[in-house]
């Protein structure tokens, strides 16, 4: 049969034992219908330990077990790992899994019948799986694979598991019902640690009630003095004579536990660490034997005292009661320091804070935040003395002092281009040529007019014809003037360099026969001797510029040399482009330079004077969050 046969719930009979602590329910209802199971929210309950020990005897005591699991439960859901198997290499089985799955869904046991595990499934078993509940709370899922059994052994077998639980029912119960009268006592001890006036009187609490909690003869409470320890107080004793033998004694076996910084137990428990105990030993001897544990009071200065605790000859500390101790120590340890410092002088809490200011700052804790800080302070110091030039860095370029725009002088087509952007030309050199073709035929029209006027002023003349001549001499002066106006248009067709110098824009020479406007700027020559450098200067550091500073102009051609510069004029005009304002700023280079070029960019600095390191660091993000503050009312 697979592994999907056929599932099997089974509720234990009505003659179960009752629960012994929680909400258990009636002797007449079954286990699995009890309403009042429901998730472990501690699940830390049931120990891998307690788990481990509980599996072993069960799967002894029932003859045919294969091998067991137990799964914790924590909210509803199975934890990823288990709590215990046997035997310890049992492997990992999704099928276990799901069965217990099962059982968290159900509430109940579970038993699969004719089932078959091992190697290729070959081998028959049974499956049964049984929830542990304790305290009204599931803790776990035990889920056995036992060789087949008949239905009524298979139930017999179930309701052995679920009478087994009541053990761990039992245990967990009494655990918790000591949490809870630890738990009580350590919130009544901390409430009457609080209400005490001074550390003196919260010792006397403290001693008394954990003398009468632990059941022990004495316990003694003593604070730390410098080196040495000083007892405050002794359980069940209002005043004490610090001179005597039996107060030296408890002092010499607090300081031995204080030196060594570690709880001590005497007898030893071969258990915990070794220690020496001798102030231990020598202080049971004079008392008449017994046992003794010591644990240390700590604050947020770090250690301030210890604590004391004897009992008699038949009565040993447990791990459960140095638990206990160190716990009440480590509540103790705060209240007694802030009670100690409340009772100090003003003078005295002064001092205090000043050394632990300084036990901060001069020790080994945060090393490295404290070398950041000191790093990052030095600078500070070092900035606010120290001196550096003022500089406004803005990007800049070269232009031509003087450029000179060719315009188109009608309406017309490229015929002819001879130089273009970057050229180097001579004064009159001829740059481009328009189509001048119209023009040519115009200029003939024109002089065909006046070669036929000439011709009828002459037969005037020969006539004697004064009004006809009169005539004739106008329209031969107008068609002289249409004349000379089309050879002069002719002219203007030659578009020529106006000065030596660089073409900076204008290129037809890819553009042959393209069509031009009237006015419209064909060319651009700047002067090769003649350059003016304008910087974009941002308008926060405007206010701070000057005409006649100097500076040096870095081009990005020539990133090696650096060029000296002047500034001239400050242009009172905001220009906003690429998400911010800036104000143009005219230059002048102090020396020529042949290699420059009009177009060209880089970087210029402008000198401003010597102001604080600190100053230079920190003015611009200053300025910046005044004026946000005063745009938001601030």
């Amino acid at each position: 049969m697979d592994r999907l046969s056929e599932f099997t719930r089974v509720a234990p009979p009505s003659g179960a034992p009752t629960r012994l602590s929680g909400a258990a329910p009636a002797a007449h209802k079954p286990l699995a219908c009890n309403p009042t199971i429901k998730p472990l929210e501690q699940p830390d309950l049931l120990s891998a330990e307690v788990a481990q020990t509980w599996l072993s005897w069960q799967c002894q005591m029932v003859a045919g077990v294969i091998f067991g699991v137990i799964f914790a439960v924590n909210k509803g859901d199975l934890a990823a790992d288990r709590l215990a198997a046997w035997p310890d290499d049992v492997p990992r089985d999704p099928v276990l899994s799901e069965i217990s799955q099962t059982v968290v869904a159900e509430r109940q046991g579970v038993i699969r019948s004719h089932d078959r595990h091992g190697l290729g499934s070959l081998s028959p078993c049974d499956i049964i799986g049984c929830p542990l509940v304790a305290a009204g709370q599931m803790v776990g899922v035990v889920v056995m694979i036992i060789s087949t059994r008949s239905g009524t052994q298979q139930r017999a077998i179930l309701q052995l598991l679920q009478w087994g639980a009541l053990w761990i029912d039992r245990l967990i119960g009494q655990r918790s019902d000591q949490q809870q009268q630890f738990e009580t006592f350590s919130t009544s001890l901390v409430t009457a640690m609080l209400e005490r006036a001074d550390a003196q009187q919260v010792a006397t609490e403290v001693v008394n009630r954990l003398a009468e909690y632990l059941h022990c003869r004495r316990v003694s409470l003593g604070l730390r003095q410098g080196v040495s320890m000083q007892l405050l107080a002794l359980s069940h004793v209002r005043q004490f004579d610090a001179r005597t033998q039996l107060v030296r004694r408890l002092e010499a076996a607090m300081e031995e536990a204080a030196d060594q910084s570690a709880t001590i137990l005497e007898p030893y428990d071969p258990v915990r660490p070794r220690c020496i105990t001798r102030a231990h030993k020598t202080l049971l001897r004079h008392d008449g034997g017994g046992t003794c544990c010591t644990v240390l009071l700590t604050g947020r200065s770090g250690l301030i005292g210890a604590l004391l605790v004897e009992r008699g000859l038949d009565e040993l500390f447990d791990d459960k009661d140095i638990n206990s101790c160190e716990i009440v120590a480590s509540l103790v340890g705060h209240i007694l320091e802030m009670k100690q410092g409340n009772d100090q002088s003003l003078l005295r809490k002064g001092r205090g804070a000043l050394r632990d200011f300084a036990g901060r700052c001069l020790g080994s804790d945060y090393l490295r935040l404290k070398l950041i800080m000191a790093v990052m302070t030095s600078i500070l110091l070092v900035s606010a003395v120290l001196s550096g030039e003022h500089r406004i860095t803005a990007a800049a370029s070269i232009q031509g002092a003087v450029r000179h725009m060719l315009v188109a002088p009608q309406q017309g087509y490229v015929r002819q281009a001879e130089a273009r952007a970057g050229d180097v030309v001579k004064q009159q050199q001829l740059l481009a040529q328009l189509d001048d073709r119209d023009l040519r035929l115009e200029l003939q029209k024109w002089q065909g007019e006046k070669n036929r006027l000439l011709k009828v002023y002459q037969e005037a003349l020969a006539l004697r014809d004064r009004s006809r001549l009169s005539v004739t001499q106008a329209r031969l002066e107008q068609a002289e003037a249409e004349y000379q106006l089309v050879e002069s248009r002719l002219s203007r067709t030659q578009l020529r360099a106006p000065i030596d110098g660089v073409v900076v824009a204008g290129d037809f020479s890819q553009s042959l026969g393209a069509p031009v406007e009237k006015g419209q700027v064909l060319f651009e020559v700047a002067p090769l001797d003649s350059y003016l450098v304008v910087l974009e200067v941002d308008e926060f550091d405007v206010a701070n510029l000057r005409e006649g500073k100097v500076g040096h102009l870095v081009v990005t051609a020539f990133p090696g040399m650096d060029f000296a510069v002047t500034v001239t004029r400050i242009v009172p005009i905001a220009v906003a482009a690429d998400g911010r304002n800036y104000f143009a700023v005219e230059a002048t280079l102090d020396q020529p330079a042949p290699m420059l070029r009009p177009g060209m960019a880089g970087i210029a600095k402008v000198d401003l004077g010597e102001r604080r390191l600190l100053w230079l660091w920190t003015h611009t993000l200053l300025e910046r969050l005044q004026l946000w503050f005063w745009a938001r009312g601030l």
